[in-house]
């Protein structure tokens, strides 16, 4: 049942040019990635999907950017002052104020500390989720998978595999809980025996943003005239973030957006 509700996800794309999946016997997938237990009987195969890893993905589009001399300050961001209209003309981070025509409040599963001190409400939380990356690994991943039952991804990167999942609703807390891993590490050794081998493991935890009712929150502050929210992504941050990146640019420059987007209006929540 989980499968094919995955099949069925992905056959919505195809109007948008996207392959459906293909439905593979037990013989084929293990063909196509033989570090399957072998006890499971069933896969597809969604030939179009790929996969970054974060951190590369990150430090090369800094580089772009400062090539485009977008600059960047690391520093926490301390005085916020709208005027009556509603109206934010300069802000303070670290000891640097920061004049500017529009704001965008794009941080993460902190969206809602930062909001706050615009004196705006943004409701969105933090989602954490678990990774564990095995280094040098002995088993050998052919190609990324998706674990559908225990809603586990498994990405092979160059001398490293990564293995991410869960879902645990918290504060902007990035600490690890050792029975949300054990959960993880039980369903990977019922579906890729040797996973964990290999000269290092390291275990992160990390906090996606979510949204009261799970759409993304895109558009202008809540009672605030050039302050604009972009957040709220759950798992598809790097999927979603492109095109809300072209809808927020849009509504800078023109006041309007390209596409219709009231279903992500922040004002939702006021």
């Amino acid at each position: 049942a989980e499968i094919r509700h995955l099949a069925e996800e992905l056959d919505t794309l195809a109007p948008h040019g996207y392959k459906p999946a293909e439905w593979l016997d037990q013989r084929v997938f293990h063909d196509l990635e033989p570090a399957i237990f072998r006890d499971i009987e069933q896969g597809i195969l969604a030939s179009r999907a790929q996969h970054v890893r974060p951190g590369s993905w990150i430090g090369a589009l800094v580089e772009a950017l400062a090539d485009d001399n977008v600059s960047f300050i690391r520093a926490p961001l301390s005085t916020v002052q709208p005027d009556a209209g509603g109206r934010v003309g300069a802000v303070t981070a670290g000891n640097r104020e920061l004049v500017a025509d529009a704001f965008v409040i794009a941080a993460g599963a902190w969206t809602g500390e930062v909001a706050r001190q615009f004196r705006t409400r943004v409701p969105v939380i933090s989602g954490k989720g678990y990774s564990i990356t095995v280094e040098s690994p002995e088993l050998e991943l052919r190609q990324p998978l998706y674990l559908s039952e225990a809603k586990i991804a498994c990405s092979p990167f160059e001398g490293a595999n990564r293995f991410a999942g869960m879902m645990e609703l918290t504060g902007p807390d990035d600490s690890i809980s050792p029975g949300r891993l054990m959960t993880m590490v039980k369903a990977l050794n019922r579906a890729l025996p040797g996973w964990d081998r290999g000269s290092r493991r390291v275990v992160w935890a990390g906090l996606r943003p979510m949204s009261p009712d799970g759409l993304p929150v895109i558009g202008k502050a809540p009672g605030l005239e050039n302050v604009y929210v972009s957040s709220g992504h759950g798992m598809l941050g790097v999927t979603m973030a492109p095109v809300t990146g072209e809808i927020i640019a849009e509504m800078i420059a023109s006041g309007s957006s390209p596409y219709d987007v009231h279903a992500f209006d922040p004002r939702r929540f006021a």
